[in-house]
Order: C-alpha cells, then structure tokens, then sequence
C-alpha cells in the first residue's frame, strides 16, 4: 500500500533503474511465495500469462512484470531510461537459470550491476580452451 503513494517522477533516473530492479524481484518472489507463479516445467502459455498478470500498483499505475522487464527496463526507446544490459544479470525470475534476488542501492548501482554481470558470467559461461568452444547460459538466448 506504500508503494501506492510513490512518485516516480521525483526520482533521479538511477533510483528509478535501481527501484524497477528491486520492484521487479520481490514481485517475483512475492508470486512464488503465494504460490503465483507457474511450475518450472510450465508451458509457454502460463509462463507468459503470469509475466503479464502479475503486478503492483506503483502510484496510479499498476506494472506487471512484463512491464517492468520489457517496457521499461530492457526497452530500446523508453521515455525515461536508457537500456543498459546489465539489468539482465540483476533480474531474478527465481529460477536456477537467473541470478538469484537480492536488493540493489541506487548509490551503487553502477558497481552493484558490473559486480552482478561479472559474477554471473564467471560462474555460468564456460570456456573449453582445448576444444575451442565456449557455452553459454540460457538467459544469452533469451535475449538475442
């Protein structure tokens, strides 16, 4: 409910990428908690069904995940933030193939995603030397 009393036009565009970020991670766990979200093994249709219906009311506006995820943090034109790729290592959909939730600060945001980004990449790609092959994590998929 306090979270219906917010501005989000007073906020500096960092806090605003750190607030999304946040927002978007308890929502997830939220849905999970209340037993929301679908089941790992879920078809497309009710994954993307929760990502679309699963909101919080932020001020006069509700924001579902997806519009979160895709129309403000990830989008290529959006009004008010520049799309910074790093948000993916940030984003938590509470599965094994994400990084895990945790709180970011708008104060060190800029280190608390390269940190996120780094830590990622150094525990989930792999790079087979004698091979010449390198693999990558599902989320680069997702993302192409």
């Amino acid at each position: 409910c306090e979270l219906q009393m917010v501005n989000l036009i007073q906020l500096p565009v960092e806090e605003l990428r750190c607030f999304f970020i946040n927002i978007f991670n308890v929502l997830v766990l939220h849905a999970r908690i209340t037993s929301k979200a679908p089941a790992a093994d879920a078809h497309v249709l009710p994954r993307c069904s929760f990502f679309r219906n699963t909101s919080y009311q932020v001020g006069k506006y509700f924001y579902s995940l997806d519009d979160i995820c895709r129309g403000i943090l990830r989008a290529k034109k959006c009004l008010f933030l520049d799309c910074d790729p790093r948000v993916h290592f940030a984003l938590s959909y509470g599965t094994s193939a994400t990084p895990p939730a945790r709180v970011f600060s708008p104060e060190h945001l800029d280190r608390e995603l390269e940190t996120a980004s780094r830590k990622f990449c150094s525990e989930r790609v792999r790079v087979d030397m004698a091979n010449g092959e390198v693999t990558l994590p599902a989320i680069f998929d997702w993302y192409r």
